[in-house]
């Protein structure tokens, strides 16, 4: 008698399981959402960081914005220029031709440099260093080197040295921009990653209140800018910093040999 309730039990259990099943199989049918396979193929061509540059949540709403030709594929800082002509491919559109980025440091001021005026044993966060007292460097427009932007830079490009101050990867930077938004004191900025010489500083001060407080700060001497210098003009004084045209393309060694104080940075491309 036993056995036959267990029997009936089991039975009637999976006769609800079966009929379950087949709801949930006709549910799943009726309410599928159809995904356009171009949206999948422009996905799978997108760099996959979801680091937001774009201003999407992440790469699949980004190629899906796109798809529905309300963005562009230019609007993708971290793809590659042959993603880039294939993604527009696929959407039967035309883009402009890439003109790659990364990021620069306009910062040569670190501890062997850089005056220290107090020492800091908080967090360590460039802002919130800067909310206790402007942080521990004597000059108010230099690198913190808390790292803010070590850990913002979603492709793990930037590092901080022995010198305490960052170090970008040009190889593994795509130019996405997270890390100029996290700079508090707004010294790094994109430069095309073919330019091999630029700026290292970012003080707004001149003369004797930037050699105070740092060795290779730019006095704003305006050497670099004088026309026997870069004829061009591919230089310009902005306020008490110089200001370089890169769309030019040109070449500033010369400024940098005149420069007296080593302000100028070369990386090897």
């Amino acid at each position: 008698m036993q056995s036959e309730v267990i029997l009936r039990s089991c039975l009637a259990l999976g006769g609800l399981g079966v009929v379950f099943g087949i709801f949930l199989g006709l549910a799943a049918k009726r309410f599928a959402v159809k995904v356009d396979p171009r949206i999948e193929k422009i996905s799978g061509l997108l760099p996959g960081a979801n680091c937001g540059a774009c201003g999407q949540a992440g790469c699949q709403a980004f190629a899906e914005l796109i798809n529905s030709s309300k963005g562009s594929v230019d609007s993708c800082v971290a793809i590659e220029e042959k993603a880039a002509y294939e993604i527009a491919a696929i959407l039967g559109v035309e883009t402009a031709k890439k003109v790659a980025k990364v990021a620069a440091v306009h910062c040569r001021g670190g501890k062997k440099e850089a005056k220290i005026k107090f020492e800091y044993n908080g967090l360590h966060d460039c802002r919130a260093s800067i909310l206790i007292g402007n942080s521990p460097k004597a000059c108010d427009y230099g690198c913190i080197g808390f790292g803010d932007c070590v850990r913002e830079c979603p492709f793990g490009a930037i590092s901080i040295d022995k010198n305490d101050l960052p170090v970008i990867d040009i190889n593994t930077c795509t130019g996405c921009g997270k890390c100029v938004n996290a700079c508090p004191r707004k010294m790094i900025s994109l430069v095309p990653k073919e330019t091999s010489i630029y700026l290292g500083c970012s003080s707004q001060d001149r003369g004797k209140a930037v050699k105070e407080v740092c060795t290779v700060g730019c006095i704003g001497c305006t050497i670099c800018a004088k026309p026997a210098i870069t004829p061009s003009g591919v230089i310009q004084m902005n306020g008490s910093l110089p200001s370089i045209d890169y769309e030019k393309g040109e070449d500033i060694s010369a400024a940098q040999a005149k420069c007296p104080t080593h302000s100028y940075v070369t990386r090897a491309i």
